[in-house]
């Protein structure tokens, strides 16, 4: 049995994905925010498919002890994990700051993530980690990353652009970390193309209508999940590690995404924010 972690399941991309996934029989560990809906979610996949080797797990990706704690349970669970699949993601309509004091979307999207996939990498040997990108990473240019200064800018909070910094730094992790012999992981980054999720916090009635508007006229996320889906189920032996996908095809990341040096530097100061030595 394929065991595979994914976070954000209670709805979008990532609940079509563990739907499929489970129909797949693969055992799934899903890293949730909100315990009770990802509970809910859960015994409908088990009614619906069956598989009841469904575990969800709290997971607050914006707190790095949170995924620390998270961590910890997944190893109390399984003692190997065949794929990782960083699925959850928001947009912040204004500037937010999580409890450790990074941005929120880069704490979300990236930071987070990031602890996750390094505080499993004894769990993974000869897995794969998919990370959900965005083709949005094409609008941050390289000098707009700002690892260097916890990837903050200094200029008035602008949503978009800070979550285009997020994505970029996705696919720099995604690409940098393909590259190295000695973790022996397997990385994938893809787009999933503008698909009707909850991305944006529902925290105020503007972002609840955007939301809404968007689930009506945006791509279904079953559509959304394509990509992830055919690199989680496709033999592993058949895939290029290191390469940014869209519609199940591997294409061209940006420039930037594609700098060695900007790789490395995003590497650095990810480790360096998340406490990694």
């Amino acid at each position: 049995m394929t065991t595979t972690v994914i976070t954000g399941t209670t709805n979008g991309i990532g609940l079509a994905t563990a739907r499929v996934l489970a129909k797949n029989q693969h055992r799934l560990l899903m890293l949730c925010r909100n315990l009770k809906a990802a509970e809910a979610v859960a015994r409908e996949i088990t009614k619906e498919t069956s598989n009841s080797d469904i575990i969800p797990i709290f997971c607050d990706l914006s707190s790095l002890e949170s995924v620390q704690k998270a961590t910890t349970i997944i190893r109390q669970e399984v003692d190997q994990i065949d794929i990782l699949i960083n699925n959850a993601g928001i947009i912040s309509p204004d500037q937010q700051f999580s409890v450790d004091g990074f941005e929120l979307t880069m704490a979300v999207n990236h930071l987070g993530p990031f602890l996750l996939t390094r505080s499993l990498e004894s769990l993974l040997k000869e897995g794969q980690v998919i990370n959900l990108a965005s083709k949005a990473h094409q609008f941050c240019r390289a000098s707009e990353l700002l690892a260097e200064s916890n990837f903050l800018s200094a200029e008035p909070y602008a949503a978009f652009k800070t979550y285009a910094r997020s994505k970029l730094a996705n696919i720099l992790f995604s690409f940098f970390y393909a590259k190295q012999p000695k973790i022996n992981i397997a990385s994938h980054c893809l787009d999933p193309g503008p698909v009707g999720t909850n991305i944006v916090p529902t925290h105020n009635m503007f972002s609840r209508g955007l939301n809404k508007i968007w689930k009506v006229i945006g791509p279904s996320p079953a559509r959304g999940a394509k990509t992830t889906l055919h690199l989680a189920l496709s033999a592993p032996d058949s895939l290029v590690s290191g390469l940014y996908w869209e519609n199940a095809k591997p294409t061209n990341a940006s420039q930037a995404a594609n700098d060695q040096i900007l790789q490395q530097i995003c590497w650095d100061h990810s480790n360096r924010m998340a406490g990694i030595v």
